[in-house]
């Protein structure tokens, strides 16, 4: 579950209009926030958007493509996938059968399920509803299609974190159960029963649910998109893996009309709609409290705010449902356009209209998260910026990325609390570290004691002996510990928001992981990890040595400008967290611990950004500088491809060109770059080159063949 992003929310001086004015208010907010959308539009926000104020619509429009292969662009009425915010729906089908008498919430699921358990027969309604069940959050349903299967995996194999009852412990679980009781006990589906008591009152007249998707035209609804190996949302199957939890379809304008006849208590009456949203339980790991299927939180203003947020990486779309209720503003935000910097889109843009909408005085133009329009600006000139910046125990790392972007990422055991975490976060720096200390002596007491019991334990125990013998067999002696930090991971291997990440040094090679801990500060288990940094932030040129850009978690802008002295560099940063008193820090010059940047992609960017010329004079340039460079053959080659795959010919030319310039002995290039001048009609060129292929491979059996068709 992603956090509620309720920062940076200060309030707006109630202003008296007649209705003339309110008009043309509406239609001034609508064209900012539509502008400042629009920006984030041509840098990779894609979604549909719909704010409401003072019961008036202020902003519904859509971003980007539903589908870009097809052309299809987003709309008010296009539906995503809206994950975990179907948690609140499926509450809501819960909290209707308990109205109607047929279920009550101090039921134990026994009454519902057969042979539950001895340890998770006291488990109720409710505390499926506000995650108190003790469950685990798992995905063990995700291929189960068969309700009693389904039942019977959570029962038998998710595990308790916590005794029935005694704690908030997020788990979609919770919800798959729910469904299942409202299949058991509507006398109808689960997804009929919530479409015709919920939905459809609430005015949805296309309600719509994973696997069951043939209603719905392929126009309507935003392609999967990212990493997402569904190539539209009716390939994925109705599973009670989805159920509940997630697996709903819906668009923005169907979130607010539900919430619209939620809040006016259209669906339930009166009491029963207060008792859903009042607070039950308190979130361990945020400042949220947790209703009935809601989040509720208070804003800095002291107002109230409920809703929900989802995402999912497999499909590649994110969600954000906030309704403020004390100050009349409803927040709906749906996006294909994957995440930002590890954070989803939908939350980075949430944050920013709700300081736009609270916020007195705000300059948007300040926040936009691409502003990128220098005109002098040079990725080439900013890498003399490069380096490891220092202060006290964290170094800054900062680089430039593939898109020409700046990167700041803090590394070491004050990165917690400089960036607002909590201390108790960096104090599992020293644990940590305590921890492997001692696993190297093969002692294991401060790990016994952070882990959640014996057999735990003992299974962590076996894993940090084997991982240490393996490790040093092959690549030599253990020469030092190196804790980068602990910060809120979203994707951790063992379900867990916290990690703290580590380098282990050895003679001959240097690996990492991370060590994740569950809600009870306990080890949830230790896992490898390809992320280098446990905190990364990208921001944006906007004057030649100034940067900017957005710390989601936390709801604050982060800024860098770099100190020049008669126009030269000082080989100084100045960087400012939010609010804070600026940190300048010195450029240590160590190059060498930064991470390279992908050769190919640079060129790629270029090349479709500035031209063909400029990705020449680009490539020419890396040369120069291949110690921040990674030149692949094979992600040359690949690149190549996506541009001949879009039928950009010269561009694809001019890919394969550099790519054998090269790697003059690479036969697959050759083979590359004589298609990409078959498929321009070059028919000289191309058999030029799969000549040289097959001179380099004569068992190019596909250069031989073509070279025979053409001649």
């Amino acid at each position: 579950m992603k956090k509620l992003f309720l920062f940076l929310l200060l309030s707006i001086a109630a202003i008296a209009f007649t209705s003339f004015g309110k008009k043309r208010q509406i239609n001034s907010v609508n064209l900012q926030l539509d502008n400042l959308l629009r920006w984030e539009e041509k840098f990779g926000f894609t979604g549909s958007v719909l704010v409401v104020k003072d019961g008036k619509i202020i902003l519904n429009k859509g971003y980007g493509y539903a589908n870009k292969n097809q052309g299809w662009s987003n709309t008010p009425k296009t539906a995503f996938y809206i994950a975990s915010v179907s948690k609140p729906i499926t509450a809501l089908g819960v909290m209707k059968l308990v109205e109607e008498k047929k279920i009550s919430l101090s039921d134990p699921i026994t009454k519902y399920f057969q042979n539950v358990p001895d340890n998770k027969k006291s488990i109720t309604i409710e505390m499926l509803l506000t995650h108190t069940s003790g469950l685990e959050h798992t995905y063990s349903c995700d291929d189960i299609t068969d309700r009693r299967i389904a039942i019977e995996t959570i029962l038998n194999k998710t595990p308790l974190v916590a005794p029935p009852g005694n704690k908030y412990n997020y788990s979609g679980d919770n919800y798959t159960l729910l469904a299942a009781i409202i299949d058991i006990t509507s006398g109808d589906s689960f997804e009929n029963y919530v479409a015709k008591n919920i939905l459809q009152p609430a005015g949805i007249t296309h309600p719509a649910f994973t696997g069951y998707l043939d209603h719905i035209r392929l126009e309507d609804y935003a392609a999967p998109s990212g990493n997402s190996s569904y190539k539209s949302l009716k390939n994925i199957d109705g599973t009670w893996g989805r159920k509940g939890r997630a697996g709903m379809v819906l668009s923005v304008e169907d979130l607010y009309k539900l919430d619209k006849a939620f809040s006016e208590n259209k669906i339930f009456q009166a009491g029963t709609t207060e008792n859903i949203l009042s607070p039950k339980i308190k979130n361990n790991t945020t400042s949220e409290n947790y209703g009935y299927g809601f989040s509720l939180g208070t804003t800095i203003r002291g107002t109230k705010v409920f809703g929900h947020s989802g995402d999912d990486d497999g499909v590649g779309h994110n969600v954000e449902y906030l309704d403020f209720p004390d100050e009349n503003v409803k927040i709906f935000i749906a996006s294909n356009s994957g995440m930002y910097s590890g954070t989803s889109w939908t939350a980075v843009i949430s944050s920013m209209l709700q300081r736009f909408l609270f916020k007195s005085n705000y300059n948007y133009t300040a926040d936009k998260l691409y502003y990128n329009e220098f005109q002098n600006y040079s990725s080439i000139e900013v890498e003399k910026l490069e380096g490891v910046y220092k202060n006290g125990n964290t170094d800054y790392h900062v680089w430039i990325n593939n898109n020409g972007q700046l990167i700041v990422s803090p590394v070491g055991e004050e990165v917690a609390e400089t960036f607002g975490y909590s201390k108790a976060y960096s104090q599992k720096n020293q644990l940590t570290k305590s921890i492997l200390e001692e696993a190297i002596q093969q002692q294991f007491n401060t790990l016994q004691a952070s882990a959640k019991d014996n057999a735990s334990f003992e299974k962590l125990k076996a894993t940090f002996s084997s991982v240490l013998k393996t490790l040093t067999e092959k690549n030599g002696s253990l020469e030092k510990i190196e804790i980068l930090g602990t910060a809120n991971t979203w994707s951790g291997n063992y379900h867990a928001d916290i990690a703290t990440w580590f380098k282990l040094v050895f003679k001959n090679k240097t690996q990492q992981y991370r060590l994740e801990w569950d809600g009870n500060n306990k080890i949830a288990g230790i896992a490898g990890t390809r992320m280098k940094y446990p905190i990364m932030f990208t921001l944006n040129v906007i004057a030649k040595h100034e940067f900017i850009g957005f710390d989601p978690g936390n709801g604050r802008t982060i800024a860098v400008n770099f100190l020049t002295q008669n126009g030269e560099n000082k080989n100084m940063m100045e960087l400012s967290i939010g609010d804070n008193k600026p940190l300048v820090l010195a450029n240590s010059g160590e190059l060498q611990l930064l991470p390279k940047r992908s050769a190919a992609e640079v060129l790629y960017n270029t090349m479709l950004t500035n031209g063909i010329p400029a990705a020449i004079a680009e490539a020419t340039a890396i040369k120069e500088k291949l110690d921040r460079f990674d030149a692949d053959e094979g992600e040359l080659n690949d690149f190549g491809y996506k541009l001949l795959n879009d039928n950009k010919l010269n561009e694809a030319i001019t890919m394969f060109s550099i790519l054998v310039q090269a790697f003059p002995e690479s036969a697959n290039g050759f083979d590359s770059l004589g298609e990409a001048y078959m498929k321009a009609g070059n028919k000289a060129d191309a058999i030029k080159n799969y000549k040289r292929s097959l001179e380099l491979d004569p068992k190019n059996e596909n250069a031989k063949k073509i070279i025979e068709k053409m001649q």
